[in-house]
């Protein structure tokens, strides 16, 4: 990976900053930042059926340059990971089955991936740019499956044209501590359709110590005691007998029909069918101020070895604080810059690693926060002042109500880029200046160039027109000033 370096620091920089809260606060990061990237456009936008995040970054190609990929546009796209929030938390352990023709995924990831608009990144893509999806912990999974849905959408489309993107390298998914999205399944219909590409298209980072990634097997280790657990509990709080319920149980599940049974195995078995390597696994050690190494680990090579460090332990839990994007930035910000990444190492993992604490990690990781500062210039990255990514300004034409057949009122707003407006900042406003906000449940579509709105339920007499809040007031299409800004359109 010492060719995509500077790759891997723009996507750590998108990773860490789309968990800010708007356009404004990425840019000044960015910018906070600008010795660690070369990312000179970026905007933010929002899957709302889901409430996954995402922002995109621009580095506009660089003729004179000797390296092909850069003299290509490159487009970035970073998914925002986990939040320590209901929603974030109920989708990371939601690894219900989610089946699609390609193979079997988690289902908490892949409802985060729905709504994206892939049109647009498969544009680029034929247009010559190249693309990098990137994204830490969840945001990492979910970014692998936009990437697998993205090249099998080529596929559809032309397997020439795909072969000419993969044999140009012109996308690739980096991330950092990210789970396991599938079964094997999905890796097979990548070779099954002559995709041998995948061990230059997926990077995964992942610190030796950190445990979230490694949930191979824990499906088996809840079948084997969460039930028992369950039971003991239950006859505690009731005073009931153990014995007593478990043969009641026993009889409810024999009951039950075939397809019901069948059900209940496939729930709570296919988190442990998480095994789907997709890849190449940087496995990211760091011991202290002179001692680290990133060891690559392929799926075709190393399985083995893959497969034993993937395998999950009670124990790992205790590593919880190494999962932190900031463990991982600190890391590869400095072995990046101070070039001691390589491709390959002799180094081996062994288990005496996992003995390191959190506390010991921060202490060795500030050690190096110094020498971090007084190297970044030599790593040779041109900087430049980021700014909003024009060409991606939502920007809405016209707005208009529908009747239709069954008494159902529609309102359909035409435009660009609609995917990057705030919907909580949507309101229908009257004459009388009254003002209505519109609920994300009441969005039916809402596509690229199209939003379509259900408003049955909302009284239309003296409607006059649409406002939305946009991060940035623009004059055109080539002017953008960073201030928080209100537009209405008229209904038309």
């Amino acid at each position: 990976m010492l060719y995509y370096k500077e790759e891997i620091l723009n996507c750590l920089n998108l990773s860490d900053f789309c968990y800010e809260k708007d356009d404004s606060s990425i840019i000044n990061l960015l910018n906070e930042n600008v010795n660690t990237h070369n990312i000179e456009k970026v905007i933010r936008g929002e899957i709302e059926s889901s409430g996954q995040i995402f922002v995109i970054g621009y580095r506009e190609k660089d003729i004179n340059s000797s390296n092909e990929f850069k003299r290509r546009n490159t487009y970035y796209v970073s998914c925002k990971g986990t939040d320590f929030n209901y929603e974030d938390i109920t989708t990371d352990l939601n690894s219900f089955v989610e089946s699609r023709e390609e193979g079997t995924y988690h289902k908490g990831f892949f409802n985060r991936s729905l709504g994206f608009p892939i049109q647009k990144i498969i544009q680029w893509l034929k247009n010559g740019d190249n693309v990098i999806f990137s994204g830490h912990s969840l945001g990492g999974s979910v970014s692998q499956i936009l990437t697998i849905t993205i090249i099998l959408n080529l596929l559809k489309l032309s397997k020439s044209s795909l072969n000419s993107i993969l044999n140009n390298s012109q996308i690739l998914c980096i991330t950092f501590g990210s789970p396991l999205v599938g079964n094997l399944d999905i890796m097979k219909t990548l070779v099954d359709n002559g995709i041998e590409h995948s061990n230059d298209i997926f990077h995964s980072f992942i610190h030796r110590n950190d445990p979230i990634p490694k949930l191979k097997g824990i499906g088996e280790i809840v079948k084997r005691n969460l039930w028992s657990i369950t039971m003991d509990t239950v006859c505690w709080l009731f005073n009931w007998n153990r014995s007593t319920l478990d043969e009641s149980t026993k009889f409810f599940y024999k009951s039950l029909p075939d397809s019901s049974q069948s059900f209940i195995n496939s729930k709570t078995s296919f988190i442990s069918d998480l095994n789907s390597l997709i890849g190449t696994y940087h496995i990211v050690q760091h011991i202290n101020s002179n001692n680290s190494y990133i060891k690559s680990l392929s799926y075709k090579n190393d399985s083995i070895e893959l497969n034993q460090f993937f395998n999950f332990s009670l124990d790992n839990i205790l590593f919880a604080p190494f999962h932190k994007l900031k463990t991982y930035r600190d890391i590869l910000v400095y072995e990046l810059i101070t070039s001691k990444v390589s491709a390959t190492t002799t180094s081996t993992t062994t288990t005496t690693t996992t003995t390191t604490t959190a506390a010991a990690a921060d202490a060795s990781l500030a050690d190096i926060k110094e020498t971090i500062v007084t190297m970044m210039d030599n790593l040779g990255i041109k900087t430049n002042k980021v700014s909003i990514m024009i060409d991606l300004i939502p920007i809405i034409n016209s707005v208009s109500i529908k009747n239709e057949f069954n008494n159902n009122k529609l309102m359909i707003i035409d435009g660009e880029n609609l995917c990057f407006i705030p919907i909580n900042s949507l309101k229908l406003i009257y004459n009388d200046g009254f003002k209505i906000d519109i609920l994300v449940k009441s969005i039916i579509q809402k596509g690229y160039n199209q939003m379509v709105i259900d408003i049955t339920d909302t009284p239309i007499n003296g409607l006059k027109s649409l406002q939305f809040k946009s991060n940035f007031k623009y004059n055109n299409r080539n002017v953008a000033h960073n201030q928080h800004s209100i537009f209405e359109i008229e209904i038309q």
